[in-house]
Order: C-alpha cells, then sequence, then structure tokens
C-alpha cells in the first residue's frame, strides 16, 4: 500500500455498507463514502458520498478503496497531547505561527484533531454553484473545494 493513501486488500470484495474511498469524477480526487451497490460482474460500484452529493455515484471498482487510516494517522489527540507537540509564536511580518517542539520529518504526522465543520455542497448548492462556476471562469489554485470550505467557514 503507497503511504498516505487509501489501502484495499485485493481478497477483500467491496459489498454494500462498506466504508470505502472513491474517486468522484468532477475533479478526480478521493472522497468518502459508503458502497451502496456493486453490479453483478464487480465491475462497478455505486457510492453514496459522505457529502450526501448526488453526482457521479457509479464508477469502475478501480477507482474505489476501503477506508482505512492513513499511514501515521489516528485517533483525534486529546488538547493537553496536541499542546505538548506544538506552541503557537507571533512572528514579524507573518502574524501568528504554528511550530513544533520537536523535528518531524517533511510529509510528518504534527497532531490530529477533529474537524470543527463540514463544507457540504449540498447544503449551500448556490454558494457551490457560485464557486464552480468562477472556477471554469478562471481556474482556482487550489481548485473549489477548498474556497468553498473557506466561505462556509464564516458563513
Amino acid at each position: 500500500m503507497a503511504e498516505g493513501k487509501p489501502g484495499l486488500t485485493e481478497e477483500t470484495p467491496l459489498a454494500p455498507g462498506h466504508r470505502v474511498y472513491a474517486v468522484w469524477a468532477g475533479n478526480g480526487r478521493w472522497y468518502p463514502g459508503v458502497v451502496e451497490n456493486v453490479s453483478a460482474d464487480g465491475d462497478q460500484v455505486t457510492v453514496s458520498w459522505d457529502d450526501q452529493g448526488t453526482d457521479h455515484k457509479t464508477m469502475k471498482t478501480t477507482l474505489v478503496q476501503h477506508y482505512t487510516l492513513f499511514a501515521g494517522e489516528e485517533a483525534p489527540w486529546t488538547k493537553a497531547r496536541i499542546d505538548a507537540a506544538v506552541e503557537v509564536k507571533a512572528m514579524d511580518g507573518k502574524g501568528r505561527c504554528l511550530f513544533t517542539r520537536d523535528r518531524k520529518s517533511p510529509g510528518g504526522l504534527i497532531f490530529v484533531e477533529k474537524p470543527i465543520c463540514a463544507a457540504l455542497p449540498s447544503k449551500h448548492p448556490q454558494l457551490w454553484q457560485a464557486i464552480t462556476a468562477i472556477n471554469e471562469q478562471h481556474p482556482l489554485d487550489l481548485g473549489p473545494g477548498w474556497h468553498f470550505a473557506a466561505a462556509v467557514s464564516i458563513l
């Protein structure tokens, strides 16, 4: 299994109810969901997306992987454990910055916390449509999902 990617054991066939990551055809990125249906020949899977999205739900099984924790991922840390691992310092010209208290390898785990908000296009469809329209006219460096999440976080 490639580090940082969801893992799939080939000997475990996909079945309805399995938690999975699947490639959403809208942007080619991995998203979480639950298997709704697997075709009789096993070549196609229909996924119910966690964000309740209703498009691009059916795909080839090669684009679906069982949900597992990413390499190095674990359950959310307590506040005390996070405070022991990092600190916030003011930096001239940058503002408040987060620093680790010990050396980390590039791409290494800093800490794990639960999400504080969910940016679901199905909850704010007009905003999602507006941001995706902007992205079609002038492609956004981070893609529409990032900008949508930022906008939802201040609603």
